[in-house]
């Protein structure tokens, strides 16, 4: 058996137990999960245990019968087999890779038909996966890219607001966490773009918890579904109301926010010449906490530790979130998009 240096995982749920825990779940990483059965290697204590990495698409799979747990163990995600001693209290462990094509694993993997149904849930996942679907009723005339627009800005904001959950949750390990903040913050390096940005947090999202479109019909009157993480999904409605109620506050304290920045040289591409003096820093903080508290369920003050406390970046983000509200409310000032709850208002406030 060839073996590597030693990995580390957290012990996030005992799945089957008999006399002894028989199905781990472990986490390495908000990206990488181990699923591990007891080792049935003659020469291995009864602490000794084998897993498989994989996916949360793969943990999906399984979660859902679409196989069993001898073919999710087989197809380990990039080749990643495992194992280690765990004696049943244990809340991190050690992991030593093994080969593939190791004996160990081989005498380990279970009988053909044992299903996810034959032990608890997977729990940890379960906020992670979309449990509900939601419906935009749609209406008027429509451009091909139009549908792209308005998907993309209910995208944005949702990751947006996934990652601020995630970030919050006290379950939620330090790696989960520095990969969101290395989202926020990497994005901006030497400049960097809106667009990078979103790509980034999307990308990391599609593995956690993805936002797909179920259902549309183009049509008028039609509709666009999708499945979402229900939580996420509630906080971009309530923005959208919040907006909808008190946009010419909201805007104004964007535009006080946006002059700033703008005139000190924070939004060109290259950054600004000189660098943050703690007056601005300060003054930054103040109308970013203005424009947030009529921003429910944004934080600066959670985006400055998200970013590791660059002002300039957080307050970047907080004005990218702004303008996709704004973009995303338009459709329903319009009559265009509609969704049961939310209460547009037909005679808005005017800019003064």
């Amino acid at each position: 058996m060839t073996t590597a240096r030693a990995e580390t995982a957290k012990v996030r749920q005992i799945l089957l137990w008999y006399d002894q825990p028989e199905i781990l779940f472990l986490e390495r990483s908000a990206l990488e999960y181990v699923l591990a059965v007891s080792s049935a290697h003659a020469d291995n204590a009864d602490n000794i245990y084998v897993g498989a990495s994989m996916t949360l698409a793969m943990i999906e799979e399984y979660q859902a019968g679409k196989c069993d747990l001898r073919f999710a163990l087989a197809h380990a995600n990039l080749r990643r087999y495992w194992t280690f001693s765990f004696t049943g209290s244990e809340a991190e462990v050690t992991l030593t890779k093994i080969r593939k094509s190791s004996d160990v694993l081989a005498s380990s993997l279970p009988d053909a038909g044992f299903f996810s149904r034959e032990h608890h849930r997977i729990e940890l996942i379960r906020h992670k996966i979309p449990d509900a679907e939601e419906q935009f009723s749609i209406d008027g005339s429509w451009e091909l890219g139009e549908f792209s627009k308005f998907y993309s800005q209910v995208e944005d904001i949702y990751y947006i607001f996934n990652d601020i959950d995630l970030y919050e949750d006290p379950a939620s390990t330090f790696a989960t966490k520095n990969t969101i903040s290395r989202a926020f913050d990497r994005p901006w390096g030497g400049g960097g773009s809106y667009v990078a940005f979103y790509d980034k947090i999307a990308n990391d999202n599609s593995h956690i918890a993805p936002l797909k479109v179920s259902g549309i019909k183009y049509n008028s009157p039609g509709y666009v579904a999708v499945k979402a993480k229900k939580k996420p999904f509630d906080n971009i409605i309530a923005l959208l109301q919040a907006y909808a109620d008190n946009g010419l506050n909201t805007r104004k304290a964007y535009y006080a926010l946006n002059k700033l920045m703008s005139f000190s040289g924070f939004l060109k591409a290259d950054g600004p010449k000189a660098p943050v003096t703690p007056a601005m820093r300060d003054s930054i903080i103040s109308l970013s906490r203005a424009l947030t508290a009529l921003m429910p369920g944004v934080s600066f003050d959670l985006f400055m530790r998200m970013t590791g406390d660059n002002v300039v970046v957080s307050a970047k983000v907080l004005m990218s979130v702004f303008r996709r509200v704004e973009k995303l409310y338009r459709f329903f000032e319009e009559g265009r998009v509609s969704y049961q709850g939310l209460d547009t208002i037909p005679l808005p406030d005017e800019d003064s």
